[in-house]
């Protein structure tokens, strides 16, 4: 039986940092929704507690 791997992407940009989640077992994802970034910084708080809640295997970072 192969092992679902959750992967979590974010996309950074100076005002926003979109984040979706990806099963590659089923090929699907999702978007999760957006995060403001104040002064071009992310927010890390809310960053981390994505990563606490969906548990991803590979978090994965697109540079805009």
């Amino acid at each position: 039986m192969q092992q679902t791997v959750m992967v979590m992407a974010f996309d950074f940009g100076l005002k926003q940092i979109g984040v979706a989640v990806g099963q590659r077992m089923l090929s699907t994802a999702k978007p999760l929704g957006v995060l403001q970034a104040k002064e071009g910084k992310p927010q890390w708080s809310a960053i981390e507690a994505l990563i606490q809640e969906w548990k991803p295997l590979k978090p994965i970072s697109i540079l805009s």
